[in-house]
C-alpha cells in the first residue's frame, strides 16, 4: 500500500493511521493468538505504515501523521484489557515520533474521538447495549463530521503548534500539549 501511494503520487504528506478491531473477552481467556491479532491490527500495522511512509517525509522536510485511539486507551474497560493495551501503545509511539522527527517539521498527534455517532455493523462490540450520551456534557454523540473537521485542523498550517498530543474524547477530559509544557485535566 504504501509503496503504491509513493509511486503513483512521488510523496506521502499526511498518513493517518485509523485501523481498529474491538474483540471483547475477558483476560484471563485471551489466548496469544488473540493478542496477536488485536496488536496486530492495531500497533504492527501503523508502525509498518509509519515506517514506510516517514522516510518520504523526513526527505521533503513535510509530515503530518494522525493516529485514532479510543478513550478505552486512556480508561480500559472490562473485557477489553487486550484492546486498551494495543490502543495505548500508539499514544506512546506517536509521542517517541513526535519527539524524534519535529525537527523534520513532522508533526504527530493522537484523535480519541469518544462516542460517535455512526453505522453500527457490529452489534457485538455493544454487549447487549446500545452507545448512550450518558455522560457526555453536550448530551449527545460525536458526529463524524466533528471528527473529519478536528482532523483537518490538525493537518492544516493553523495547528502548527498542535504536536505531540493527544485530543481525547469531546476534548473535555484533558489535552495534553506536551511541547508547550500546558498541561489540562
Amino acid at each position: 500500500m504504501a509503496a503504491k501511494a509513493l509511486s503513483e503520487f512521488g510523496r506521502v504528506d499526511i498518513l493517518i493511521n485509523n485501523a481498529a478491531i474491538r474483540p471483547h473477552k475477558p483476560f484471563l481467556e485471551v489466548t496469544d493468538a488473540d493478542w496477536e491479532h488485536v496488536r496486530g491490527v492495531v500497533l504492527d500495522g501503523a508502525l509498518y505504515l509509519t515506517r514506510a511512509i516517514i522516510g518520504s517525509m523526513v526527505k521533503n522536510q513535510y509530515g503530518r501523521i494522525l493516529f485514532f485511539t479510543g478513550e478505552g486507551a486512556f480508561t480500559g474497560g472490562s473485557g477489553r484489557a487486550h484492546v486498551s493495551a494495543a490502543k495505548m501503545g500508539l499514544v506512546g509511539f506517536a509521542r517517541a515520533l513526535a519527539s524524534e522527527f519535529a525537527a523534520q517539521n513532522i508533526r504527530v498527534n493522537v484523535v480519541s474521538p469518544g462516542s460517535i455517532d455512526t453505522r453500527r455493523d457490529n452489534p457485538e462490540w455493544y454487549q447487549g447495549r446500545a452507545p448512550s450520551a450518558a455522560g457526555i456534557p453536550l448530551g449527545r454523540q460525536g458526529k463524524v463530521d466533528e471528527i473529519a473537521a478536528t482532523c483537518l485542523f490538525l493537518v492544516s498550517d493553523d495547528a502548527g503548534f498542535h504536536h505531540r498530543a493527544d485530543h481525547p474524547r469531546q476534548w473535555r477530559h484533558r489535552v495534553l500539549l506536551t511541547s508547550n509544557r500546558i498541561r489540562r485535566s
